[in-house]
């Protein structure tokens, strides 16, 4: 019993040991349960982290294919406008794409450029040996293409000079290597810089022609000069010579004039003083002789006296100022003051020039102007004389006006174009030259009386100032002189 007993508490003794290790081995587990779920814990926050991560980098690749697309369709746009032709070629040389460039210069279509070879599009055209070298070592010598020229003759668009610009870019895969190739047609460019050369070889060639013309024509202006320097000096002694001479004419003129003026006044005063104290002893052809005697010699006496003023033009006093022009006239007017109030005559005067002069001389040539209107007056009508004036440039006036004596005028300077214009008997236009010169007279002594001395004496003086002047005229409708006179 006691054997029972022992061995019932030996098996209980043993039993409980056994549950004693089962129930460490069940703590043990518990706690290792408990470091697996602590792990697991700390592993799930691991994972939910780095799904975050995942979730913000698919984001961020989401926003890059985003600007990927983006920047594609924006170089692709940029392709498609631009004017330059543009070819993307893969590895094999066959064309991805075209821009819209490249269809309309070279006349093909994108359904049969597209996976073509560069070589077989429209009709071989661009099966250029050269090109086809270059072509074929960009991509294994990664080279680039900068500015290559090719000329070929094009079946479609003729002959033409192509600049190529090319380089290797990457396709959608990175593995992808592709070709961007430019082609900018240069022909034109071309034709104006060979233009240009031409024009500046033919542009030396002249120059060097014009030099040698020029070398040629200065060997000649020098000979010329020597000439012109032995003419000048002989020139200058027949000067001194015409000087000598002009004095010695002058000289004679005036005392000549004298000379003459002395016997006709002893005729004048003798035949008057027979008339006075022998009329009643004269019969009456006696008178007629005497009284033609007089009037003879008055004319010679007038004659005479235009003769001295005519030779005193050159040498009067030569002093020149500036000169109000209203002034002469109005001074004029009260000289034939009589005379206008005798024939009614009017005188109108536009604002005249101011210019320099000398006042003496042209007071002469106002005098005489107004002179001869009032005697080739019309006798149904008062005499009208009108005075008018403006600035010109010799230029222009050469254009305008065609008459011997018009050379004077030079284009660079400025004249008083004066006008007188009256309402007389005037003048045949054939006679516009002839009623210049001296002793010329269109009527005869008894229609008009005077020497035919008046006008050459004007023209004397205009000339002297280094001015023109001309005449017109049509018969009963009056006569218009213009004179033009330098304003400085």
């Amino acid at each position: 019993m006691r054997e029972e007993m022992g061995n019932i508490i030996d098996t209980q003794q043993s039993n409980n040991e056994e549950l004693q290790n089962t129930n460490d081995e069940l703590l043990s587990s518990s706690e290792e349960l408990q470091s697996l779920s602590e792990e697991l814990e700390t592993s799930k926050e691991e994972l939910q982290t780095t799904s975050e991560e995942l979730l913000v980098v698919n984001q961020e690749l989401m926003g890059l294919n985003v600007h990927l697309t983006r920047a594609k369709e924006y170089a692709e746009a940029i392709i498609y406008t631009v004017r330059t032709p543009l070819l993307v070629l893969d590895s094999f040389l066959r064309i991805i794409t075209a821009n819209r460039s490249f269809y309309t210069t070279f006349h093909v279509h994108q359904n049969e450029t597209e996976g073509k070879l560069i070589y077989d599009l429209g009709n071989r055209q661009w099966d250029i040996p050269v090109l086809r070298q270059i072509l074929e070592e960009v991509l294994p010598q990664k080279i680039k293409l900068i500015d290559f020229e090719v000329r070929h003759n094009f079946p479609v668009i003729g002959k033409r000079v192509m600049i190529l610009n090319g380089c290797e870019i990457v396709g959608e895969s990175a593995r992808e290597k592709l070709i961007l190739l430019a082609i900018e047609d240069i022909t034109e460019e071309k034709l104006l810089l060979n233009k240009e050369a031409e024009f500046k070889q033919q542009l030396q060639e002249q120059i060097a022609q014009r030099t040698s013309e020029l070398k040629e024509a200065n060997i000649g202006l020098k000979q010329k000069n020597e000439e012109i320097a032995v003419s000048n000096s002989v020139l200058g002694e027949r000067n001194d010579d015409l000087l000598k001479l002009n004095k010695e004419l002058e000289s004679f003129t005036y005392v000549s004039s004298h000379d003459l003026q002395e016997p006709l006044r002893k005729i004048q005063m003798f035949s008057k003083l027979i008339l006075d104290k022998e009329e009643a002893s004269l019969s009456e052809k006696g008178r007629e002789y005497f009284a033609r005697i007089q009037d003879a010699a008055a004319r010679m006496q007038t004659l005479i006296e235009d003769l001295l003023n005519y030779s005193r033009t050159n040498v009067t006093d030569r002093k020149f100022e500036y000169t109000d022009l209203n002034e002469i006239v109005e001074d004029s007017k009260t000289e034939f003051a009589e005379i206008i109030l005798e024939k009614k005559a009017v005188i109108e005067t536009d604002k005249l020039c101011k210019i320099r002069i000398n006042a003496s001389q042209f007071r002469q040539v106002i005098n005489n102007l107004i002179a001869n209107a009032l005697k080739f007056s019309r006798t149904d009508i008062p005499p009208r004389i009108v005075f008018s004036s403006r600035v010109e440039s010799g230029a222009l006036l050469k254009k305008e006006y065609k008459f011997p004596g018009a050379e004077r005028l030079l284009p660079g300077v400025q004249y008083c174009h004066i006008r007188v214009a009256d309402n007389g008997i005037g003048f045949e236009s054939k006679y516009r030259e002839q009623i210049f010169e001296v002793f010329q007279r269109l009527y005869t002594k008894d229609e008009f009386p005077g020497t035919g001395i008046g006008l050459a004496i004007v023209r004397k003086i205009i000339n002297s100032h280094g001015g023109a002047i001309t005449a017109n005229g049509e018969v009963n409708k009056g006569a218009t002189f213009d004179i033009f006179i330098p304003e400085t």
